[in-house]
């Protein structure tokens, strides 16, 4: 193991290829501490440009305004570490090229869609990737899963984009370090959270180290 992750050898956590559909203010966390966690390969997906107010949340300068996404993304992550392979597809992930998240033992579904979580959920039920972890914030809300169904008892519109304008960086930020968690530590617990606020999501966990289990 490299000298940058000696600090962690004793920590009982996996590194698999990885695969993130959606790279705004979750998914790009999500990515940025995956790789520097010693994720070996990222895929990404969005075919989303980065905006103004994309950059509140965003660890971007304004020369990325205009720019793709993945793109901005797989070159900030090559920078910090450059043996780490990260492929960019300016897409959606759909059935039609859903074959390209098969090497990826773990796909993070961090879109702001219910038609996106739905495939997810089915190319996970069909066996395309072992793990599925659900990583959404809305502004207000926080929703966080492992291997759980979830899409019916979601929001359930097929809108695109979160209807609430409100955001900033550290909920972003905590959604993506525990979704991390839950996919690379063995110890992350069996939990789910559904369009919870953040309060209530702390309160949770809280619990959760106490020993108490939520359903």
């Amino acid at each position: 193991m490299s000298l940058i992750y000696s600090r962690q050898e004793r920590l009982d956590l996996s590194f698999p290829r990885i695969a993130i559909v959606g790279c705004g203010g979750v998914g790009t966390w999500v990515a940025i501490y995956s790789a520097m966690g010693g994720v070996p390969s990222i895929k990404l997906f969005d075919r989303d440009t980065i905006e103004i107010h994309n950059l509140n949340r965003l660890p971007y300068s304004m020369d990325a305004l205009g720019k793709k996404k993945v793109h901005v993304l797989r070159d900030y992550i090559v920078k910090i570490r450059p043996n780490i392979e990260v492929f960019a597809f300016d897409a959606r992930l759909t059935r039609n090229n859903a074959s390209l998240v098969q090497d990826c033992p773990i796909v993070f579904d961090c879109t702001d869609s219910s038609r996106s979580h739905r495939l997810l959920e089915s190319l996970w039920d069909d066996g395309y990737f072992d793990v599925l972890i659900r990583a959404s914030y809305d502004g207000e809300h926080i929703t966080l899963a492992k291997n759980f169904h979830l899409e019916k008892a979601s929001w359930g519109d097929d809108l695109e984009g979160y209807q609430i304008v409100p955001s900033w960086v550290v909920p972003a930020s905590f959604v993506a370090q525990m979704a991390c968690f839950l996919a690379y530590s063995s110890s992350s617990p069996p939990i789910y959270l559904l369009s919870r606020s953040l309060g209530d999501v702390c309160s949770i966990l809280r619990s959760i180290g106490n020993g108490d289990r939520n359903d």
